[in-house]
């Protein structure tokens, strides 16, 4: 039987049968476990709702065209030059973009 990971603290057991954690004193339970999981699904699919929302509202603004443009633009760029990444590029451009939209008057 292999030794068990605490899902609390990441801690190894010191025995494969072991019912707590040896560092932290959690429940090494096949419960526990299945409660953890079950909490951590939630969280995750609450934390997309809530992030899918988001984006929604952002793509309704009236700079959100110019700011995806400036990050397809940057992320063209950081794929050409080798400084930078795909992803820098897009953040760069894709920020600048973005703070001259939004700060204009």
């Amino acid at each position: 039987m292999a030794l068990q990971t605490c899902l609390k603290c990441g801690s190894k057991t010191r025995k494969p049968e072991a019912k707590f954690c040896d560092a932290c004193g959690a429940s090494l339970t096949v419960e526990q476990r299945d409660s953890t999981l079950a909490v951590a699904k939630e969280f995750i699919s609450d934390s997309a709702k809530e992030a899918t929302e988001q984006f929604k509202d952002a793509a309704r603004h009236p700079a959100a065209k110019k700011i995806a443009g400036g990050a397809a633009l940057g992320g063209a760029a950081g794929a050409l030059l080798p400084i930078l990444t795909v992803g820098v590029g897009a953040a760069l451009v894709g920020g600048l973009v973005a703070y001259k939209q939004l700060t204009k008057k």
